[in-house]
């Protein structure tokens, strides 16, 4: 069987390289492993398209407008195998040993269409999935040949480190590294990718033992290792060494953007298990957040920072830090939630698994440009609900007043939330947005 399947090989790099055949036209394979054997013998770089022919018709189109077509294919070239192979739920349901016979493609199908690029050794060079459907044949190809025009500079970084050594070696690995987008700990299984490139960070610590550039820190950096040894020595009460930990792991100027956040975040962990330091953590958001305003981490440290340190609104509702021994007076804006003669159901709710404590309410207010037009005074605990009759707002502005204080402490927290519950104007039932 296996010569059978040799031969079959042979006479199709035989075939790609007779006289009959355009010098422009992609090669093709069954496999990842077959393509591989393709490219043993006539170098080439790998596409592959994963589909799910079972469950994302999608997919199937994007392989006959795209993948298939002589447009697509002329434009990749001769230096380039094709291969396509279909993920279908039956296959995803064999056990892993038996698809990897088939075909071990050694990345995660987290969705489909998926466009995945090896070099001629197998080694991943990276992929594509964001929009493919919608994108044209013009702007796939290009988008592959970025991704090889990277390969070809990585391979010229080889080329010159074999011409160096020490540190200088080091630099041009790590770049190497970088332009492959290597990373998240070389140890960590949730990244394939890092396999094919353990020679090359083996070169590299050999040529910077003591890491004076760095770069063996950053394809090492473990930021969810880190998390759980910091949290892990602040539960022990060993805070200033958790901190010493991370900080140390901030000194590596080759950290990227993405990690120094993680490694931030784990000093906010940190800071929040730390008592009386509550002001220090909410410098480590900010710190998060100037680094990349508009990251996930950057967006999710600024919707933190609002948590800890913004007013009673009825996106976050009431939190410890408003609460006080003392009655204390909370105006809430809720001008877009009641511009409209009616009824308004008007409701506050504790937050039973965060805080440890209630609010007493003395009142309940509501004020158009400074003039009260509904009132509840008497003392109260959420859950509250209240129907509430307002006049239009006719461009007033509308505030919701709270006199409330802490029942038993002040570690409470809690929604607000105004709804539409019967509107002349045909708006009813909780309609209104909160």
């Amino acid at each position: 069987m296996s010569s059978i399947r040799n031969l079959t090989l042979l006479l199709v790099v035989i075939a790609s390289l007779s006289a009959g055949v355009s010098a422009a036209e992609t090669r093709t394979a069954p496999t990842l492993s077959d393509a591989l054997e393709m490219a043993k013998a006539v170098p080439g770089d790998i596409v592959v398209l994963v589909t799910g022919s079972d469950w994302h018709p999608g997919s199937m189109k994007f392989l006959r407008d795209v993948f298939e077509t002589s447009a697509f294919r002329n434009a990749l070239g001769e230096n380039v195998i094709l291969v396509h192979v279909d993920h279908t739920e039956a296959e995803a349901a064999r056990p892993k040993q038996e698809r990897d016979k088939k075909n071990n493609l050694n990345r995660y199908l987290f969705q489909v269409p998926l466009i995945g690029l090896y070099d001629a050794q197998g080694r991943d060079i990276g992929q594509l999935t964001e929009n493919l459907e919608q994108t044209p044949v013009d702007g796939v190809v290009a988008q592959i040949q970025e991704l090889l025009a990277k390969r070809k500079e990585r391979d010229e970084l080889w080329e010159k480190a074999t011409k160096v050594q020490g540190k200088a070696r080091a630099d041009l690995l790590g770049k190497s590294l970088e332009l492959m987008n290597v990373g998240w700990g070389i140890n960590e299984t949730y990244r394939p990718k890092i396999d094919g490139y353990k020679p090359v960070l083996a070169e590299l610590k050999a040529s910077d033992p003591q890491d004076q550039l760095g770069w063996q820190a950053r394809y090492e950096f473990q930021p969810y290792k880190l998390l759980e040894e910091v949290t892990g020595l602040a539960e022990k009460g060993q805070h200033n060494k958790a901190i010493a930990t991370i900080d140390n792991v901030l000194e590596n100027k080759q950290i990227t953007v993405e990690y120094r956040q993680r490694a931030l975040a784990a000093k906010y962990a940190v800071y929040r298990r730390w008592k009386n330091h509550e002001k220090e953590s909410l410098k480590v958001l900010e710190e998060i957040q100037k680094l990349d305003p508009n990251s996930l981490m950057g967006l999710g440290a600024q919707g933190y920072a609002e948590f800890f340190t913004g007013p009673v609104d009825l996106k976050y509702g009431w939190r410890p830090h408003h609460v006080q021994q003392e009655i204390s007076t909370w105006e809430v804006d809720i001008t877009s939630q009641a511009g409209e003669a009616g009824f308004y159901r008007l409701e506050l709710n504790r937050y039973w698994n965060v805080g440890r404590h209630n609010i007493k309410v003395k009142s309940l207010t509501i004020l158009m440009n400074g003039e009260k037009v509904w009132s509840a005074d008497k003392p109260m605990k959420p859950k509250i609900e209240e129907i509430v009759e307002l006049p239009q707002a006719k461009g007033r502005q509308v505030l919701l007043r709270i006199e409330a204080q802490g029942d038993g402490g002040t570690d409470s927290a809690g929604t607000i939330s105004m709804k539409a519950y019967y509107l002349p104007g045909g708006n009813h039932s909780g309609k209104a947005s909160e």
